[in-house]
């Protein structure tokens, strides 16, 4: 009997590391996906004038953020670039088109590309978006403050408690005055990724896709950098970090040649529409207010949405109509049913396949996550459940009997 309690432990043991997970938090859950709204938004996008809301509004958009750059960017001049002061908000009563006279935009969102410290690894100023932020905030002057570390002093109306002298000061200053802190294009070589408290990461950016094309400062890879950024915070920091797709400068439409800020070369317009509106958001909401918004989102009720390059007509991405987590699997389904669905765990993949079982899986995961390709160049990325080796009573007898060998062993 002795020989077979030590076969047993020695077969559990070799086994240990598969195990039994469950749920510990589903970013769907409450969702009634036969009823819920959907509302295709745009976080982050310099849509700092009228003239980008009437394009937004025709790509069916519910939702954009009214925003540019906050703080202070200095220029070449040293003078002060400050599109965001005072605060843009209420949108409507800084130019903003009235969302009754459009017709699918309900509402704007607060929030603006805030300028943190400039990078030790290539000199860029760290990006921090300040989703849902309604107030102004702007660095303190520091000397490695601002775009290429010129000092300055701080405008007098700013209060002292609405200054930063770090991007961890302005990460956490965000968060305290009621907004969410996102980290913007990290791929490019920010430093922001070593900071803390933020709860959105960018892993899908129209500019950087662009970027990527035409190889600048040789890189080709910032999307797929920034989605392992994704992974890594998920599994090393926090399975509560979402991940976020954005257009950041182009627009829906891009209809006019612009300069690169930081290698000040004109970008031409595209001879096709594939670079157009690549990154967007979908949000599942019971009403379209940004209140209902806001909440949904913190709870991590949205996806993140890829249209690639391959494909000129956007908003033809895969619909989830289902989101079901049980103890043993966590099971998807959309109106195509079609797709091919990859489940990424700790930056790997854990599965293929529109279910996902929760057995015989590492019993280091911290999430698991689903990438979910049509296979015409447009992808949707859920956000991540996160996952905890199931306790005895989820995992059935096997804890029992193993707690019954053991202590029989041990009677000698």
């Amino acid at each position: 009997m002795r020989i077979l309690a030590l076969l047993f432990i020695a077969l559990w043991s070799s086994t240990a590391s598969s195990a039994h997970l469950v749920v510990s938090n589903n970013p769907y859950r409450g969702v009634n996906f036969g009823t819920t709204q959907r509302c295709m938004a745009q976080l982050h996008d310099h849509v700092k004038n009228v003239s980008r809301i009437a394009p937004y509004d025709t790509a069916g958009y519910c939702a954009i953020t009214w925003m540019d750059y906050a703080g202070y960017w200095v220029t070449s001049d040293n003078s002060r670039n400050g599109f965001d002061w005072p605060r843009q908000w209420p949108a409507e009563d800084h130019g903003a088109t009235d969302p009754s006279l459009l017709t699918n935009i309900d509402f704007y969102i607060p929030g603006a590309e805030e300028l943190g410290v400039v990078s030790s690894i290539d000199g860029v100023t760290d990006h921090i978006h300040s989703t849902f932020l309604t107030e102004f905030i702007e660095g303190d002057g520091c000397a490695t403050c601002g775009n290429g570390g010129v000092p300055l002093a701080p405008i007098s109306q700013v209060a002292a408690d609405h200054l930063y002298s770090s991007t961890q000061d302005m990460i956490d200053l965000i968060n305290s005055l009621g907004g969410v802190a996102i980290l913007n294009h990290p791929s490019i070589g920010e430093s922001n990724v070593e900071t803390n408290n933020w709860m959105g990461i960018a892993i899908i950016n129209t500019f950087m896709a662009l970027r990527d094309e035409r190889a600048y400062l040789g890189v080709t890879d910032r999307l797929t950098q920034a989605i392992g950024d994704w992974d890594d915070a998920l599994e090393n920091r926090s399975a509560y970090i979402w991940g976020i797709a954005n257009n950041d400068n182009f627009g829906p439409y891009l209809t006019t040649p612009f300069n690169d800020p930081e290698t000040n070369s004109q970008i031409p317009v595209p001879t096709t529409a594939q670079h157009l509106d690549q990154g967007k958001i979908e949000v599942l909401v019971t009403s379209k207010t940004l209140s209902v918004f806001e909440a949904a989102f913190r709870r991590g009720a949205f996806f993140a949405i890829r249209e690639d390059e391959t494909q000129a007509t956007k908003g033809a991405y895969p619909v989830v109509t289902g989101v079901s987590v049980t103890t043993s699997q966590i099971a998807l389904t959309t109106s195509a049913g079609d797709e091919t669905v990859t489940w990424i765990g700790n930056g790997s993949t854990v599965g293929t396949g529109f279910t996902l079982s929760l057995f015989n899986l590492s019993s280091d995961l911290k999430y698991v996550r689903a990438e979910i390709d049509d296979g015409a160049g447009r992808t949707l990325y859920t956000q991540p459940f996160a996952v905890q080796v199931a306790s005895p009573r989820a995992v059935g007898g096997l804890g029992s009997l193993l707690s019954a060998v053991i202590g029989f062993f041990s009677e000698g």
